[in-house]
């Protein structure tokens, strides 16, 4: 009875065993097959592989199926994680510690080929613990190929920097340092070429070749660190030869009196030199003279302008004068006498283009008074002189009073506006200034009689017969 129960117990844990081992093998993804294990390989193993207990003939026990099991979980995941690193590229990079893994990996392979899985389930995690510090080596991997790729590239040596950035893209494909990288690896040679043929142009003391070329190197790779600086030397060279022809051109100009040709190659300078204290000191010697020369040629100006009594043009030109400088004495006093002259000459236009507002005798005050100051003009030329004669004319003959009669009927009260009221005469003398004036008469029961006469300057003696006639 008992050996029929070990049967049966037997048979079952033998089902769950297989079982077991389906499900795992099942769930597992799939891996690489183990490698051929050869006779040079199994030479390389080492002897403590070799002498390991195990016998394909063996009986399997349950104990031996579960290692079994483990051996290949452990062989799973091993293979999984060198798959990855495969993908990065590991056997360019992985170095020693890369070499140590394969081994491992190599001898498990061999111990689990022949069924002794406890000691390939070690030799797995052993080569798995490697693959891990390799994992944590690939930052530091790629830091390292992409500097020695940018070596690469400053030595011209473009196949070795394209290896380089490659392997830098195994190890992270997005990274834009290495695809930027590869792209300038591809002009590494070309760019090498024209920036040692630059070089020798420099040495030959021929910049502007050797910019051409240096802007070819850049015009293949912008970020070639020997064309970006032989650029900046050459230029700089350039600018400086450059600064020194404007300079001195400048300068010449300057010692010649032609102060536009000098201000303009100043300007030049400066724009290549901004800062520099020379430039900027010659510059302002330059504009000072340009400002003086101004002045003198805008006093000239204004001086003919005086001699010809075109006053507007005189004033013009000393307040340009001024808004160069409002402390220059001639253009303070030039400024106030145009002034004085265009406002006499304005005044004396209005009387002499409305000599009829001289019969005012406000008017003929101011006419008067205006006659009174061009007496202290120190400076009056002819066209000036003639229309104070001319105005002093008219105020003379504004002043000449001319001999009036007026006739009535001894019956009629007769008065002249602005002059008086005459009463009942028969005939009355009187004198007027030119102008218009009125005169009326009235007598009770009688319509009121109103003449308006204009007294005209040197005219005869006039007579005028004021009397009321008709009645009311």
């Amino acid at each position: 009875m008992l050996s029929v129960v070990l049967i049966a117990v037997i048979a079952l844990g033998g089902w769950f065993l297989h079982e077991l081992k389906s499900n795992l093998i099942a769930d597992a993804e799939p891996v690489n097959p183990p490698p051929v294990i050869d006779a040079k390989s199994m030479t390389a193993l080492p002897d403590s592989v070799k002498s390991a207990p195990f016998g394909p003939g063996a009986s399997e026990t349950a104990a031996q199926e579960m290692e079994k099991a483990q051996a290949e979980r452990q062989r799973t995941e091993f293979f999984q994680i060198t798959a990855s690193l495969e993908k990065k590229g590991v056997s360019e990079w992985g170095g020693p510690l890369y070499s140590e893994m394969i081994n491992l990996g190599r001898e498990a392979d061999w111990l689990l080929s022949q069924n002794n899985f406890k000691t390939a389930t070690d030799r797995y995690a052993a080569a798995h613990e490697k693959a891990t510090l390799l994992v944590g080596q690939t930052p530091a991997a790629l830091q390292r190929f992409i500097q020695e790729g940018l070596a690469a590239l400053a030595k011209g040596s473009g196949q070795l920097a394209q290896n380089k950035f490659r392997t830098a893209l195994l190890l992270e494909p997005g990274n834009a340092v290495a695809r930027q990288g590869l792209a300038r690896a591809a002009h590494a040679e070309a760019v090498m070429r024209l920036v040692e043929s630059g070089t020798a142009h420099e040495s030959d003391r021929n910049d502007a070749l050797a910019l051409s070329e240096y802007q070819q190197a850049l015009a293949l790779d912008p970020e070639a660190e020997r064309a970006i600086a032989g650029r900046i030397r050459v230029k700089a060279r350039i600018a400086e030869a450059q600064f020194q022809d404007r300079m001195s051109a400048g300068l010449a100009a300057l010692a010649k009196n032609d102060l536009e040709a000098a201000r303009s190659r100043l300007l030049e300078a400066r724009a290549i030199r901004p800062d520099d204290p020379g430039v900027a000191d010659a510059l302002a010697q330059t504009d000072q003279a340009i400002r003086l020369r101004r002045i003198e040629n805008l006093r000239q100006t204004a001086m003919r302008a005086e001699q010809t009594e075109n006053w507007e043009q005189a004033l013009a030109s000393y307040q340009k004068v001024l808004g160069l400088d409002g402390n220059i004495r001639f253009a303070v006093q030039g400024t106030a006498r145009a002034q004085d002259y265009i406002r006499i000459n304005k005044r004396m236009s209005f009387f002499l283009e409305k000599p009829d507002a001289l019969e005012s005798d406000r008017q003929l005050q101011n006419a008067l008074a205006l006659l009174d100051e061009t007496e202290g003009f120190e400076t009056r030329g002819p066209r000036l002189s003639a229309r104070i004669d001319q105005l002093k004319t008219l105020v003379e003959a504004a002043q000449t009073p001319v001999h009036l009669t007026i006739e009535s009927d001894n019956l009629t009260e007769v008065a002249v506006y602005k002059v008086g009221k005459f009463g009942r005469f028969t005939v009355h003398e009187l004198t007027l200034r030119p102008g218009v004036y009125t005169v009326v008469g009235s007598r009770k029961g009688y319509q009121d009689v109103r003449k308006i006469f204009r007294v005209e300057p040197g005219q005869p003696p006039q007579r005028i017969s004021v009397i009321c006639k008709v009645k009311v």
